[in-house]
């Protein structure tokens, strides 16, 4: 039996009969006359055939529906096992009207949270204890135990060391379905492009909440909440550009995650569910339980890792979905963006942010704000909008404006190469922080900050991250401008050399005539671990003949990598890509080495 929310004038007086009470959450108990205008309230904005909607699936949508639009103010206390069993609403909203302020209401929710789930496990605890006999029951166990009919005391022991609280999100829902009506009519075409429901582009107000610089405690970031290592599947995430906060470029790589999600698993419900369990993960459940009904999977399927989010994830999409349909029926009348209306441009050089948006005519953050992938590196001027970088232009400018205002940029504020964010210095022995810093001209703490150090404790053969402060550093200074612009200049019998994207130590060894080891041996390098922009020492015995051989990198490419991608990546072409490789079209696999021509490496 599913409990609904009582009629508003009991509601009411329950809350102002404890609302005088400090830190003394109103408590409103549910109905079965709310569970049926529930059940029942309008029709399901999906398609059954795709997005079916069996019983247990249909009870947690109505939960979900619930916390998307009960105030953040209000706490649900509930069954995670079972969504019909919601025990109470905790309404906090009285500290609000009472002026407090954010941090005193946070402190007052959750102290006032855990006393409530701690006083209805006890309830509980003690219905199980008098279940079956003929002891009297408190109004409330009475109450609670028509939430429990036909459950064993076993069942209801069980039920009372698992209550679980949820708060609602109405407010930030709210904002959230007004942002996203900017993007999307483009979302929905970009999954209809790769064959995914565009109702399901509804995902993104159940992972954010559509807030464009979300970011989550496991480090998953944007609307879409991508994860570094499944974004850069799709998306280019480096330190001068994040295509995870672009909601249009995410939105494209949620499609094709959806698409092989299906591919793999055959139906989209266990597609949404693998978005935030995993393919693989969802693969194990088909296989263990020889099914792919969603309903069935949510019922018997049990793993460490299939806890209440991913058990929930699909209800969620389904209830925003409907939410979504009908948002004035659960908020009233909102204030939606206008859909977006730009157009992208490729930038031609590197340049400095805030110049462009000077010769563009717009404000810095009008330009940010079109252009959220952008990082706050290249935001400050750290580093400068990329090459090749395709620039969503504000309202009011288009290609053609773009290209007049862009010939006016002087040509002293575009440049060939990226500035330097951090340098790559490995610890040789001798070595301390403080010595590092000051060879580097910054300090101890930057050094810890850009490498996560909490002590001075460094190894030797270890790779630290020095901040740049992009300004040029002590001749003489492993890994200053002077040396870094070096290629092959002899200093003291050694030759110098800066990591690139995809080099390895034995194409570095190869390609300047000499070995891994003797390599390892003047780096003091232990293993073979080299990270881009490091500076490495050539032993001079290397020959100039190799060191005239074809520039080029190796890659490999990676799953959702094209051609266009890894052009971009190292500022090249891709006809130069085809050319180097051979290639007849743009075709190219998961795990294939590439030649990747390039330049004179990168000045600082």
């Amino acid at each position: 039996m599913f409990f609904g929310i009582v009629v508003a004038e009991v509601a009411v007086e329950m809350r102002d009969r404890v609302s005088g009470i400090a830190g003394k959450p109103a408590v409103l108990l549910f109905s079965l006359w709310g569970a049926i205008s529930l059940y029942h309230a309008g029709a399901r904005a999906v398609r059954a055939e795709e997005l079916p909607v069996p019983p247990t699936v249909a009870r947690q949508v109505e939960f979900w529906k619930k916390v998307f639009t009960t105030s953040r103010d209000r706490v649900l206390l509930h069954d995670p096992e079972d969504p019909d069993r919601v025990y109470a609403v905790l309404d906090f909203g009285h500290l609000r009207r009472a002026g407090l302020d954010e941090g005193a209401i946070e402190r007052e929710i959750r102290s006032g949270v855990e006393r409530e789930r701690e006083r209805l496990a006890g309830v509980l605890r003690r219905l199980a204890h008098k279940h079956g006999t003929s002891q009297h029951l408190t109004p409330e166990e009475e109450r609670l135990r028509d939430v429990f009919e036909g459950a064993s005391r076993a069942e209801i022991r069980e039920a009372a060391a698992r209550v679980r609280s949820q708060r609602g999100i109405g407010e930030r829902f709210a904002r959230g379905l007004e942002v996203s009506r900017r993007y999307f009519p483009a979302i929905e075409e970009a999954f209809r492009r790769h064959g995914v429901p565009p109702e399901l582009s509804r995902l993104a107000l159940v992972e954010s909440s559509f807030d464009l610089r979300a970011r989550s405690s496991a480090g998953a970031a944007g609307v879409w909440q991508f994860l570094r290592s499944t974004g850069r599947l799709f998306l280019r995430i480096d330190e001068a550009v994040d295509e995870r906060f672009d909601p249009l470029r995410a939105a494209d790589a949620a499609a094709r995650f959806l698409r092989r999600n299906y591919e793999l698993l055959g139906t989209w419900p266990l597609a949404v569910t693998a978005y935030n369990h995993g393919p693989q993960g969802m693969a194990r459940a088909v296989e263990r339980l020889g099914t792919r009904d969603i309903e069935r999977i949510l019922r018997e399927y049990r793993s460490p890792t299939f806890g209440f989010a991913s058990r929930n994830f699909y209800a969620e999409v389904l209830a925003a979905i409907e939410v979504d349909a009908e948002p004035e029926r659960y908020f009233g009348p909102l204030s939606p963006l206008a859909p977006l209306e730009t157009e992208e441009v490729v930038v031609p050089d590197y340049v400095p942010f805030r110049s462009l948006a000077r010769v563009l005519g717009v404000h810095p953050d009008e330009l940010a704000e079109w252009n959220p992938a952008l990082t706050s590196e290249v935001r400050r001027g750290k580093l400068h909008v990329p090459r090749g970088y395709l620039l969503r232009l504000p309202p009011g400018l288009d290609r053609d404006s773009f290209r007049i205002r862009y010939a006016r940029l002087p040509a002293n504020e575009r440049f060939a190469a990226q500035k330097r964010l951090y340098f790559v210095h490995r610890v040789r022995r001798g070595d301390t922080l403080l010595g590092i810093a000051r060879r580097y001209g910054t300090s101890v703490e930057a050094v810890r900050r850009a490498n996560g150090l909490r002590g001075s404790t460094i190894l030797v053969g270890q790779a630290l991250r020095i901040p740049s402060g992009n300004r040029p550093l002590p001749v003489g200074a492993r890994g200053s401008s002077s040396v870094a612009r070096s290629r092959g200049s002899a200093r003291g019998g050694h030759s110098v050399y800066r990591v690139r994207p995809g080099d390895t130590l034995h194409e570095i060894a190869r390609r300047h005539g000499t070995s891994v080891d003797a390599l390892r041996r003047a780096n003091g390098i232990r293993g073979s671990r080299i990270l881009a922009g490091e500076i490495l020492r050539i032993p001079a015995k290397s020959s100039a003949r190799a060191r005239r051989r074809a520039r080029y990198v190796l890659h490999r490419v990676e799953p959702g990598q094209t051609l266009f991608v890894i052009a971009r990546r190292y500022g090249t072409t891709v006809r130069a890509l085809q050319e180097a490789n051979g290639l007849r079209d743009s075709r190219i696999y998961s795990g294939q080495r590439l030649k990747v021509p390039v330049g004179e490496p990168p000045s600082s």
